[in-house]
């Protein structure tokens, strides 16, 4: 909510620009969106967490999250530049939807549509939506009782929005938070920097009060799902151009289309795989 809201106040205070982002593409694939989307959701459950939560578990100490992260890498490379590219590019180009529009924003889609102002059709989109969404997250007493969580989720909203605020005087495509593409560029830009960020905040949080976490794997299986669910997150993270938190929160915060489609398949993916994990339990 807060990525949402505040991003689309940078923009209108013109302290970011979104026009470049590569959510915002006046393309997009969707076949790859949705299948990327769901192998993402999937190799998740199987890794104990999205990439974002590997990292962290890897700044703590976790040899499992190595071993997931390094699968992430080896397998977001291959699919963005190694042997598996053609097969992405084929499916991107497969079945994808050219917008009429410079973008895929969602409001410069819908303007022609109602006869409205794309940029006050995008405001008042954003405030609805972001209204909503914090009305589902104070909705949940729970939530509303934990400090921490509090504190989490506006850190990280506010985090994203100083990702597309310092990325939009660098020269280059305004970007913020995505924790799969850096694997398959191996660029020094912001989102090699964002990576390492996580993992040594991580680390700090843990170092200070000493709490390093050292886990290992339960069992063979259990070794096989985190490879297996790291080489699925790397595919499909590639696929569908980010995560949960790629196109979950940074991609939905700037109203891209495509960003919701593999946002659903990522949540479909999960379902998918919970109820495997649950049928291997009975």
């Amino acid at each position: 909510a807060i990525a949402v809201l505040g991003t689309e106040g940078l923009r209108l205070a013109g302290w970011a620009r979104l026009e470049g982002a590569p959510y915002l593409s006046p393309s997009f694939g969707w076949l790859a969106a949705a299948i990327g989307g769901v192998l993402f959701g999937f190799g998740m459950t199987l890794a104990g967490g999205c990439v974002q939560r590997s990292l962290v578990r890897l700044g703590a100490g976790s040899p499992k999250a190595l071993l997931v992260i390094a699968m992430v890498a080896v397998f977001a490379y291959l699919t963005a530049q190694g042997v598996l590219a053609p097969a992405q590019q084929w499916l991107t180009g497969f079945a994808h939807i050219l917008a009429m529009s410079p973008d895929q924003d969602v409001a410069a889609l819908l303007a022609p549509i109602f006869h409205l102002s794309a940029p006050a059709l995008r405001t008042g989109i954003t405030l609805l939506f972001g209204s909503a969404l914090l009305c589902v997250c104070f909705g949940n007493g729970n939530f509303r009782a934990s400090p921490r969580d509090l504190g989490a989720g506006a850190t990280f909203g506010l985090a994203v929005c100083i990702g597309w605020l310092v990325t939009s005087e660098a020269g280059v495509p305004p970007d913020s938070f995505n924790f799969v593409k850096p694997f398959g560029e191996l660029a020094p830009n912001f989102g090699a920097a964002s990576v390492l960020g996580l993992v040594l905040g991580a680390f700090l949080a843990v170092a200070l009060p000493w709490r390093v976490r050292f886990e290992w794997f339960a069992d063979t299986t259990d070794a096989i799902h985190h490879a297996v669910g790291g080489a699925l997150m790397g595919i499909g993270g590639t696929l569908a151009l980010g995560c949960t938190i790629g196109q979950g929160i940074t991609g939905v915060s700037t109203l891209a289309f495509g960003s919701f489609v593999a946002w659903a398949a990522i949540v479909g993916g999960a379902v998918l795989g919970l109820r495997y994990l649950e049928a291997r339990e009975a």
